[in-house]
């Protein structure tokens, strides 16, 4: 089902595609860590919860600035008659149960940059469309380019498992998040014991309508 909230002139659009793959599930990457490298008799596990009085997770969550590509160009405007419409398309998303929010600012009318804040977490889709356009116009400029967003975690999540304890694991008790990249080091990365990072990445659009009198250059 497609979720949209509306942030301001800001639409953020949640929309899982079919088969979802290039979506990373920081759960259940934490839990497939529990069962490769601490026990495969998993009761329970929380990247935000107290399990028990004794232990409590310290994970913090981050997210970098928006890192553009050489290829973003901005058009420009012979007069303020044109319409705008802006596109992020995420290609790697991510799921957590953090709120990871970035700012992310575009040239508008080509002459004033204009900054949203939104939630990337589980996003596919971030528009903005501040002339209020109907539909995607049939005559338009547009500019793309690739951009990237570096999210990282540090900190501590807990557990709790049954039995058949690999090495000298506790049953119960906190882990460091950056392990968990030994499951998955192709598309996650660990700083030290207590940090994991993790590259979200997509296609940034500016579309460019305008009257047959005003043309962009």
């Amino acid at each position: 089902m497609r979720a949209t909230v509306t942030i301001g002139l800001i639409l953020l659009v949640i929309l899982p595609r079919e088969g979802t793959c290039d979506m990373l599930n920081l759960t259940d990457e934490v839990r497939k860590y529990i069962l490769g490298y601490i026990s495969t008799e998993l009761e329970d596990f929380s990247l935000t919860k107290k399990l028990l009085d004794k232990y409590t997770p310290s994970i913090t969550p981050s997210t970098g600035k928006v890192t553009y590509g050489p290829a973003c160009k901005n058009p420009e405007y012979s007069n303020s008659d044109c319409r705008e419409f802006y596109t992020w398309i995420i290609h790697n998303s991510t799921v957590t149960p953090f709120t990871l929010p970035i700012s992310l600012t575009a040239l508008y009318k080509g002459k004033k940059n204009e900054t949203h804040n939104v939630n990337i977490n589980n996003a596919t889709w971030v528009m903005w469309n501040p002339d209020n356009l109907t539909e995607y116009p049939k005559s338009f400029s547009e500019e793309k380019c690739n951009f990237s967003i570096e999210v990282s975690f540090k900190g501590t999540f807990v557990y709790k498992v049954r039995k058949d304890v690999k090495g000298d694991k506790p049953l119960q008790g906190n882990e460091e998040i950056g392990r968990v990249a030994l499951n998955n080091p192709t598309r996650l990365a660990q700083y030290g014991d207590d940090t994991l990072k993790y590259n979200i990445s997509g296609e940034f659009k500016h579309a460019v309508t305008c009257p047959s009198h005003s043309k962009t250059r």
